[in-house]
């Protein structure tokens, strides 16, 4: 966990890209936030609109449920973008069947 007092993580699992970082708010407990949204591009590159966030308490136990919350939801969602979203998050037309961006 001490790597969050300083930094945020990024990462993906599959389509479904996140942030997480440690919230701090005046009086508050501090919180395990995640932003959320799907790929293939990275957060700045994708529409505020297309963003999800998720927080838990900060703890061990915060980041066991965030890491369960993050592999629930990649895989009920798939985080499937249809060729309109694409087209949104990429500013421009979908890419080529069999093109891959990694």
């Amino acid at each position: 966990m001490g790597f969050y007092e300083k930094s945020r993580f990024t990462g993906g699992i599959g389509n479904l890209n996140y942030i997480l970082e440690k919230k701090n708010e005046e009086g508050q407990p501090p919180l395990l936030l995640c932003t959320y949204f799907p790929g293939p591009y990275c957060s700045d590159k994708t529409p505020d609109e297309l963003k999800k966030t998720h927080e838990e308490e900060y703890s061990e136990e915060g980041f066991v449920r965030m890491t369960e919350f993050l592999n629930e939801t990649a895989a009920r969602t798939g985080m499937e973008l249809t060729d309109e979203e694409l087209d949104q998050v990429a500013g421009g037309p979908a890419l080529p069947a069999g093109v891959n961006l990694y």
